[in-house]
């Protein structure tokens, strides 16, 4: 069990006619359970489940402005809320680490763009989102030098509801997530020096 709070103040020191005072404060406070269970299957391979909610709250930038001409800053705007289960595996291979987890966080009020212009950028809270997936790794040493460290994620994340005026987004993709990320890097430590390599695939 943790306990968040975040606190914004905002000092308006121009104030004059036609330029009201926009001064304001916001805090945000939540109770945020989670709890896990393991079991072991052998003395190498477990499994578990976990689940888990969190908040996110607006970030300085998402603050900094209002929609249209208002002046302040956007206090109206309300922190996400999510709820994550995942279930997992973990097994030891020789010298290595196998792992592979299902994964699902649902969203409320996510902070989505609400307008961009002249180089101000306003945010709105949107509907409910889900972000459901699935991740494999593993972590393998060979001999001394040499190590494996490779992971694969696949992840669907959409809208659960309309967050657009002029049209429906309800099961459309959330923009800029990608749905695959891979990394298959190889890497070699020698005692004296060091050489690495990587390689990363989106």
């Amino acid at each position: 069990m943790r306990y968040s709070s975040v606190w914004f103040d905002s000092n308006d020191y121009y104030i004059t006619p036609g330029n009201g005072d926009d001064s304001g404060e916001a805090s945000y406070h939540k109770w945020l359970p989670a709890g896990s269970l393991k079991y072991a299957v052998t003395d190498a391979w477990n499994v578990y489940v976990s689940a888990g909610r969190g908040f996110e709250t607006p970030t300085i930038n998402e603050l900094s402005y209002r929609s249209g001409d208002q002046g302040g800053l956007n206090f109206g705007l309300q922190p996400s809320t999510n709820e994550t289960v995942e279930i997992g595996s973990k097994a030891r291979i020789g010298n290595g680490l196998l792992t592979a987890a299902l994964f699902q966080t649902d969203t409320d009020n996510e902070i989505v763009v609400d307008a961009s212009s002249g180089g101000r950028t306003s945010y709105k809270n949107a509907g409910k989102t889900r972000r459901q997936g699935m991740e494999l790794g593993l972590d393998q040493q060979f001999g001394e030098s040499w190590r494996l460290k490779a992971a694969w994620t696949w992840l669907d994340a959409t809208y659960r509801t309309n967050v657009c005026d002029d049209a429906s987004c309800k099961g459309n993709r959330i923009p800029g997530i990608a749905a695959t990320w891979a990394m298959p890097p190889l890497a070699t430590s020698p005692k004296k020096a060091g050489t690495r390599a990587a390689i990363f695939a989106i």
